[in-house]
This record gives C-alpha cells, structure tokens and sequence, in this order.
C-alpha cells in the first residue's frame, strides 16, 4: 500500500510530465534551452509536409570555430525538416506561433548538431523548430563595413520614382576610396525584417544612410549630401 508521501511524489512527477510539448495556439510555454546556441537554418522553401533550411551559414561557423580551419567551399547545405504532428513551431520564449506568418529566407533555429551534418539522412524529424527573425540591430550590422570606410544603403519604396536616383553620381561615389559598398534596400512594410525605413529609422524615401564599422553614421536626402560627407 502506498504511503501518502509516494501517492504526492507520483502526482509531482506526472505533473512535471505535462506541458513540455505545449499545443499551437496555447498559452504555455516550453524550456528549450539558449536559442542563441542553436544551429541556425534559413526558409527556402515550407509545404504542408516540410520545411527546408539553408544551413550553410552554420557550417561555415562550425568549420571556422569548431574545426579552426580558415577555409570553407561555398557549396550549399540543406536540411529538410518533416512537419509532423510532433513538431512545435515556438517563438524564443518557447511559446507556440502560428507557421504560416513564416516566410522564405526566415530563420529558424534547431536542436541539430553541425557535427552530424554529413551522415544525417533528410527528411529528419524533431520536437520543435525557434521562430527567430533577424533584429533591427543584426540588419544593420549585416550592411556595415567590417573595416575603415563606409557602407551606403539607399532606402527607397514603391512610391519612389528610382528613375531620379543619378546612377552616375552613385558610380562617381564609388570612385572613392571611402566608400566601400553601395546597398538598394526596397522598404515593404509586410516583413519586419524588409522594413528598413523603420529599420534605419528614416523618415522620407528615398533616403541615403552612410554606415561605418559601428553602424548608421548620418541620413541624408540626396546624394550631393551623401558626397560632401564622404569628401569632408
């Protein structure tokens, strides 16, 4: 016969059972660890079956920091991930999101060792993937230079007329030895992550961003602007 102690402790632990594989649409929420050290793939392509996932970024970080080589080829890596019923889509407090707000070239982190990569058979199966779209933060540092110089981002939108953008003057720009790289980034307001009005916190477009290693450095209107800056 049970004593009252065990009969608590069985209750404890089926308890402790329940809730670690919340339900979409539920309010729980599930431990899943530091996202952050995950492996992170990147939508190239979602059915209702399956999600496929560019790692190749991952495998790039895990053959210069774990294997400590300098060189990667540029081959493409992928992964295929069965949609089963097992399979939880979670924000990165472990909270369950709806799959269909992902979209193509979003990330996604897993429980997957970059280790295994070359003797995993796809489609694999597993217990959740992380919804975790790029921060504002992470853009911008994504269109700064890595060295001395500067980067420009021209931020324009649907109602611009491009045709006003002087390609010569921008060929002029990149003449100097000052600017490094020269971005179009179209502003959508339907992604977070494509929103770059909101991104580089302009408020007209378009809008002429100079970046160095640090960052946005100043907005301008024009491109006259953008060159007596970059000349000063």
């Amino acid at each position: 016969m049970k004593t009252k102690w065990q009969l608590l402790v069985a209750i404890a632990v089926l308890m402790a059972g329940c809730g670690t594989n919340p339900t979409p649409g539920s309010e729980a929420t599930n431990h899943i660890g530091d996202p952050d050290q995950m492996t992170e793939g990147y939508v190239m392509e979602m059915t209702d079956s399956s999600v496929i996932l560019d790692l190749s970024p991952a495998h790039q970080k895990y053959v210069q920091e774990e294997l400590e080589q300098d060189f990667t080829d540029m081959m493409l890596r992928t992964l295929e991930v069965e949609i089963t019923d097992e399979l939880d889509f979670i924000d990165r407090d472990g909270t369950p999101i709806d799959p269909e707000i992902i979209e193509e070239g979003d990330r996604l982190r897993l429980d997957f060792d970059m280790a295994d990569y070359d003797t995993t058979e796809s489609p694999v199966e597993m217990d959740f993937l992380v919804y975790d779209p790029k921060s504002d933060e992470e853009i911008i540092a994504e269109h700064s230079p890595t060295e001395e110089g500067y980067h420009l981002a021209i931020v324009y939108s649907d109602d611009d007329n491009m045709e006003n953008i002087d390609e010569q003057q921008v060929e002029e720009l990149m003449q100097s030895d000052e600017l490094l790289q020269v971005y179009y980034l179209h502003s959508s307001e339907e992604k977070p992550t494509t929103n770059f009005k909101d991104i580089f916190d302009v408020e007209t477009t378009p809008s002429f961003v100079i970046l160095d290693s640090n960052g946005v450095v100043d907005t301008f209107g024009s491109l006259e602007e953008v060159q007596n800056s970059i000349n000063q």
